[in-house]
């Protein structure tokens, strides 16, 4: 993940760019058919803002989220960021 550039889509994809090739290296498919609005990485988990859901994958096996929070806005969930310092923590902010 550490050459890769990701990008949110409101193609309901997130996508893993190689960025020594140019080509997609993971693609992840949203729940529910929601677009992406934000994605982000720790390097182990991304994560990804949909309509009102953050969603989490293990970078292992994106088949399926490790985690949806989805009491945590109303509306478009446009910002997703890890902490710089604490790899654990997110923080996220949406049109609501």
């Amino acid at each position: 993940m550490h050459s890769s550039i990701l990008t949110a889509s409101e193609d309901k994809v997130i996508k893993v760019w190689d960025k020594s090739t140019g080509s997609v290296s993971m693609q992840i498919r949203s729940l529910n058919n929601q677009p992406f609005y934000s994605v982000d990485t720790n390097g182990g988990i991304i994560v990804g803002g949909t309509n009102e859901d953050i969603l989490f994958y293990d970078v292992r096996n994106t088949k399926v989220p490790l985690e949806v929070l989805d009491e945590s806005h109303n509306e478009d969930v446009t910002c997703v960021k890890f902490h710089p310092n604490d790899p654990q923590k997110v923080i996220s902010c949406g049109t609501d």
